[in-house]
């Protein structure tokens, strides 16, 4: 596994995010992340948001991507089960 074309920005919020609630700063990142499967290669791109509390720790951590490499690489989607 490998972690490529990283990039952050950090954002602060004048009012709290509608989904989350949360104000604050949040870091939005994006990468690939190259997985490397019995003969297959994948490359899984990365979506995160982090937000921050008022002493600058982590207090959520939200992440996507999308699994349809994943499933096509394993031949198995371990979620329909």
């Amino acid at each position: 596994m490998s972690y490529v074309d990283h990039a952050d920005i950090p954002v602060v919020l004048k009012k709290a995010n509608p989904y989350t609630g949360l104000p604050g700063q949040v870091v939005l990142s994006w990468f690939s992340n190259e997985l490397v499967y019995s003969a297959a290669t994948i490359n899984v791109r990365m979506n995160v948001v982090m937000y921050f509390d008022s002493t600058k720790l982590i207090n959520r951590f939200y992440t996507y991507y999308d699994r349809s490499g994943i499933i096509d690489a394993t031949n198995t989607n371990v979620l329909e089960n």
